[in-house]
């Protein structure tokens, strides 16, 4: 029965890793088409409110999917953590990797706010 518990959270783990591949190429794609073509024009000037609002749109909803994919990772990975490794010791200083990681990343964003 435990193995049909673990089959069933690496399918579902598995199922979020595409999710967040998916959305990471979806955002790329919006970014790229917000890019002005080599000759540009009237109708590749970026202004809000204009022609460009759907593409503005577009590239804030994927961003907001592919952060709410990472942010779905990095949740469930800390959950299969603590359940399969933490109980049994096999990395002691997971936390301690986590924290020496993400230190970098918050404060360097916090500095650019």
């Amino acid at each position: 029965m435990e193995g049909f518990k673990i089959r069933g959270e690496l399918a579902v783990f598995r199922l979020s890793l595409f999710t967040f591949d998916e959305n990471f190429k979806e955002l790329d794609r919006s970014i790229e088409g917000m890019k002005p073509s080599d000759e540009p024009d009237d109708s590749t000037m970026f202004e809000f409110g204009d022609a460009t609002s759907p593409l503005l749109k577009a590239a804030s909803r994927c961003l907001q999917n592919f952060t709410a994919s990472a942010m779905t990772l990095v949740d469930q990975t800390r959950s299969l953590y603590r359940e399969w490794y933490e109980p049994k010791g096999l990395i002691p200083d997971y936390q301690g990797r986590v924290g020496r990681r993400s230190r970098p990343i918050v404060a360097s964003w916090v500095r650019s706010q």
